[in-house]
C-alpha cells in the first residue's frame, strides 16, 4: 500500500493557546486524515476544547518526502526554524535529534545525493543572495483535497528555488477559471495586488496554465502584465520559465501559446457537452438542479409530481384563480390550511409568488402536467387585475406614499386611518412611536413643489446640467445591473454544469442556485426601479422646453405625485414633542434640505432651510 510521508503544522484556534504551532512528522496511506500531532501541550488543549478541524485548530502540510529517513530528517530541519519562539509548542527537535550517531550518519548518507527542498527553506539565512518573495498561485474549481495537494506541489518547486517559507505569499481560490471575467478572479486580483503593493516580488508559481485562466485572451494578458513587472512565471506542469535572461524565452513562449489554446478549446467542449446534456435532459423530463415545489425525481433524475404536496400547488392556482386573494392573504390562508410546512408566511408569500407566475406547472417537456392551462390563464388575469386595483386603495391618494420615512429608524411610514372618520395619518408604530397627519404634511410638500418646479422650468442653467448628469449616472447603473444579472445567470449554468460532471453535491448545488437567483432577482429588480428613475429624469429634462407654467390647481391626483416624486427624493420625519413634528425634506433639483415644524394641534407651520 503506498504511504504518504509528511511534515505539517498545528496551529491552534482557541483560548490561551490561540496562535500557538506544532511541528510534526507523520506516516499514513492519504494525506487526508484527521491525525493533529500527539504532544503533551496538544493532547491537554484536545482534552478541553476538543480535537475539531478548522474549528480548534487548522492543520497544513509543510512538505512531503517519499521515505522515511528524509521525514527524520525535515522534521528536525522544520522544528529547529520554530523551537524557542514564544508561540511553539515542541518540547524538543524531534525524532532525528533523539537516534544514536550511527543513525544519524546513516540518515545524513543517503541524502547526500538528494536536492533537499527544505534545506534552502529553514537555512536560507546561509545564502547571503536574497531571493525575494514569491506568490504560490493555486485554483481549483472543486474540492478542497485537490488544491491541497495542488499547493503542496506548487511549495516544493518554489523551495527548489531557494525560497522560504516566510517567503511565499499564498493565493488559494476555489472558483471558475471560464465564467468568469479577469477583473471578476479574486485570485488573479489577489494576485496583482500584491504585486503592486510589494516591490520584493520576482517570482509567481503556478500548477498548470490553465489554473490561471481558460480564456486565452486572459492568459496573454497575465503573460504581458508579468513581463512588464519583470516577474518570472515558473509552471510545474509542463514544466518551464517564461523569462530568460529578463526577456521572453522563445520554447516558453510557443508552450504558453500551446497550452493556452488547449486549455481553452478544453473547455469549450465541455460547455458543449454540457448544453448537449442540459438540452437533452429537458427533452427526455429529466431534472437539472432542484426541481419546482410540488415535483420529486427518481434514482434517473426523471421528473414526477410529488403526492404529497401536489395538494398545496393546485389550491394555490384555485383560490387565486377565484380573485379574492392577493398572494399576501393568500400565504395566510394556505399557512391556516396546512400550517408553515417548516416556513413563515413571509417564506410562504415568496414560495407562492414564484408557484404562481411558473407556466410549467401546466406541463412540457420536462415537468408533467399539474394544472390545467386554464386555470393557469385565469391567475394571470387575476394578477393583472390585482395590479390595476391596487392603485384604489386608500391611501394611494397620499402624495408622500413610498418616499416619507421615520429619521432614526429609516424604516417607511405607513399610511392607515378611515375615510368616514376623517383621521388619516402616516405613522411608524414601533417605539417611540412617530405619526403625522397626511393632509397636513401634503399640503406643506406640494407648495414646497409647486416653488421648486417654477424655479426648475424657469431655469436652464445649472440645475439642468446636473440632472443630464444624473441621468448619465442613473443609465451607468442600470447597464452595471443588468450585467450582473446576466452573470448571475451565466454562473447558474456554471452550477448546473458541475452537477451535471459530478463536481458538486445536490445539496450544495440548490444552495448555490437558491443564492444566486436571489442575486439576480435583485438586480433585475433594481434596474427597474432605475429605470423608471430615468423615464422621470428625462421627463424633467424634456420639460425645460416648456416656458409656460401649468396650471397646477387643475393637477389630477396621480399627476401631482408624478410631480412630487420629480421634485423630492425622500422626506424623514421625527417627533419632538408631543404636539410638535420635525419633516425634514430632500430634493432632487437643488442642493438644500428643507425643515417643516408642525404643530399638530395648531397646525402651524415653520419652515427653514439649509445646504445639504
Amino acid at each position: 500500500m503506498e504511504k504518504h510521508y509528511y511534515i505539517y503544522k498545528i496551529t491552534l484556534l482557541c483560548g490561551e493557546l490561540k496562535g500557538h504551532i506544532y511541528i510534526g512528522k507523520h506516516i499514513w496511506k492519504s494525506l487526508e486524515n484527521n491525525y493533529a500531532g500527539s504532544g503533551g501541550a496538544l493532547r491537554q488543549y484536545y482534552k478541553k476544547y476538543g480535537k475539531i478541524k478548522d474549528k480548534t485548530y487548522n492543520k497544513e502540510i509543510l512538505l512531503e518526502v517519499d521515505n522515511e529517513w528524509t521525514l527524520y530528517r525535515a522534521e528536525y530541519d522544520y522544528i529547529l526554524k520554530y523551537y524557542g519562539q514564544p508561540n511553539c509548542l515542541n518540547e524538543n527537535y524531534g525524532t532525528y535529534i533523539q537516534t544514536t550517531d550511527e543513525a544519524k550518519s546513516l540518515i545524513n548518507k543517503s541524502l547526500e545525493d538528494v536536492q533537499l527542498s527544505w534545506i534552502c527553506n529553514i537555512f536560507a539565512t546561509s545564502n547571503n543572495e536574497y531571493m525575494g518573495k514569491c506568490i504560490i498561485l493555486s485554483r481549483v474549481s472543486s474540492d478542497r483535497q485537490e488544491l491541497d495537494s495542488q499547493t503542496l506541489a506548487i511549495k516544493n518547486e518554489a523551495f527548489k528555488e531557494g525560497f522560504t517559507i516566510d517567503d511565499m505569499i499564498i493565493i488559494e481560490e476555489k472558483e471558475s477559471a471560464i465564467k468568469l471575467s479577469e477583473e471578476e478572479r479574486n485570485g488573479l486580483n489577489r494576485m496583482k495586488e500584491a504585486i503592486n503593493n510589494n516591490a520584493d516580488i520576482t517570482h509567481v508559481f503556478i500548477y498548470e496554465l490553465s489554473r490561471l485562466s481558460r480564456r486565452q485572451l486572459v492568459l496573454f494578458s497575465i503573460r504581458d502584465y508579468l513581463i512588464q513587472k519583470n516577474i518570472q512565471l515558473v509552471c510545474c506542469t509542463p514544466y518551464f520559465r517564461m523569462l530568460e535572461n529578463g526577456k521572453l524565452s522563445q520554447t516558453a513562449n510557443l508552450m504558453f501559446s500551446i497550452f493556452a489554446s488547449m486549455a481553452e478549446s478544453e473547455m469549450e467542449l465541455k460547455k458543449e457537452r454540457f448544453k448537449r446534456a442540459k438540452d437533452r435532459n429537458k427533452r427526455t423530463g429529466k431534472a437539472i438542479g432542484r426541481v419546482l415545489y410540488g415535483y420529486a425525481t427518481l434514482e434517473d433524475k426523471t421528473i414526477i409530481i410529488d403526492e404529497e404536496k401536489k395538494d398545496f400547488v393546485v389550491d394555490a392556482f384555485t383560490l387565486y384563480a377565484t380573485g379574492h386573494y392577493s398572494v399576501w392573504s393568500l400565504a395566510k390562508e394556505m399557512c391556516d390550511r396546512y400550517g408553515s410546512i417548516g416556513e413563515t408566511r413571509k417564506h410562504i408569500n415568496q414560495m407562492l409568488t414564484h408557484i404562481i407566475y411558473d407556466e410549467r406547472y401546466v406541463g412540457d417537456n420536462q415537468y408533467p402536467q399539474m394544472i390545467s392551462k386554464e386555470l393557469f390563464d385565469k391567475c394571470c388575469k387575476v394578477r393583472k387585475t390585482n395590479k390595476i386595483n391596487n392603485k384604489l386603495h386608500l391611501g394611494d391618494d397620499a402624495l408622500l406614499k413610498k418616499i416619507i420615512f421615520d429619521k432614526h429608524t429609516g424604516k417607511h411610514l405607513v399610511f392607515n386611518g378611515s375615510l368616514k372618520s376623517g383621521n388619516r395619518y402616516f405613522t411608524y408604530k414601533h417605539k417611540p412611536m412617530t405619526s403625522i397627519k397626511q393632509e397636513m404634511i401634503d399640503r406643506e410638500v406640494w407648495t414646497l413643489t409647486m416653488i421648486l418646479h417654477k424655479a426648475y422650468i424657469m431655469d436652464d442653467g445649472d440645475v439642468r446640467k446636473e440632472m443630464k448628469k444624473k441621468l448619465d449616472t442613473t443609465v451607468n447603473k442600470i447597464l452595471n445591473l443588468k450585467i450582473k444579472a446576466k452573470q448571475a445567470e451565466d454562473k447558474i449554468d456554471k452550477v448546473e454544469e458541475r452537477l451535471i460532471f459530478g463536481s458538486l453535491s445536490q445539496e450544495k448545488a440548490d444552495a448555490l442556485i437558491e443564492q444566486l437567483q436571489k442575486d439576480k432577482q435583485y438586480n433585475i429588480n433594481e434596474s427597474v426601479r432605475l429605470e423608471e428613475e430615468a423615464d422621470n429624469l428625462k421627463q424633467m429634462i424634456d420639460s425645460k422646453s416648456v416656458k409656460e407654467l401649468p396650471d397646477y390647481d387643475s393637477f389630477t391626483t396621480e399627476e401631482k405625485i408624478a410631480l412630487v416624486r420629480q421634485m423630492i427624493d425622500r422626506v424623514d420625519v421625527e417627533r419632538v414633542d408631543y404636539y410638535k413634528v420635525k419633516a425634514e425634506i430632500y430634493t432632487k433639483v437643488d442642493g438644500f434640505v428643507y425643515t417643516l415644524l408642525m404643530h399638530s394641534y395648531s397646525e402651524k407651520v415653520e419652515m427653514s432651510s439649509r445646504p445639504l
